[in-house]
């Protein structure tokens, strides 16, 4: 499953929905992996409510084409085995090569996109360009109370935010993308938002099968 970041004409990837994302207990580095809260074993799928969020955090529609995405087969690639993640966040489709290491979710090309050991701290930059653009991502280790269609779910939150250092419209100076991962789920909540509207889009989890 997120936030998954893209930053083009289009900053892709996952933030709100008037959602419940209340503070629950601290995660500690001995209890999660990876493949715990990723469950990206071939033939796994998740199927997704999409929904256009204001600055507010008010909806501001539900669309009624849903998003989903799945685990395809596992791929060899530089002699690491890497899962084919096939994702629709907002509709926007792309493929994801991914695998865990050293604690990392990390794609094909190095970018590291989630992680269950190091938390608090900003492990990832990709996509910052200096004096115009700032990224950081991270996981709080408090895991989120969150709310969605398929039930209600303890999240780690792999939050990315977005600094534009060169704009003087206060919601586009700093914006957040929240991809929220549940333990034997997966991807539970993704954001999205484009460069310029202020409002952004959330894919929320209706239905899933993970084995």
């Amino acid at each position: 499953m997120k936030r998954f970041i893209y930053i083009l004409a289009i900053l892709v990837l996952f933030s709100s929905c008037k959602k419940e994302h209340l503070a629950g207990p601290t995660a500690t580095q001995a209890n999660y992996s990876i493949d715990d809260y990723t469950k990206f074993t071939p033939g796994n799928y998740w199927v997704y409510q999409v929904y256009q969020v204001d600055t507010n955090g008010n909806v501001m529609s539900v669309d009624s084409q849903l998003d989903s995405s799945y685990v395809s087969n596992d791929s060899v690639i530089n002699g690491n085995t890497y899962h084919v993640f096939h994702e629709r966040l907002a509709h926007y489709p792309f493929i994801q090569c991914v695998r865990d290491s050293g604690g990392y979710l990390v794609t094909s090309v190095g970018q590291r996109i989630f992680t269950t050991t190091y938390f608090n701290t900003v492990f990832d930059t990709t996509g910052s360009i200096p004096g115009s653009v700032e990224v950081r991502t991270s996981v709080p280790a408090q895991l989120q109370d969150l709310i969605a269609g398929a039930g209600t779910f303890q999240c780690l939150d792999a939050k990315t935010d977005y600094y534009n250092l060169q704009t003087t419209i206060s919601y586009m100076q700093h914006r957040v993308i929240n991809m929220d991962y549940a333990q034997g789920v997966g991807l539970i909540l993704g954001t999205l938002f484009y460069s310029t509207p202020s409002y952004h889009f959330e894919d929320r989890l209706l239905r899933y099968h993970v084995q």
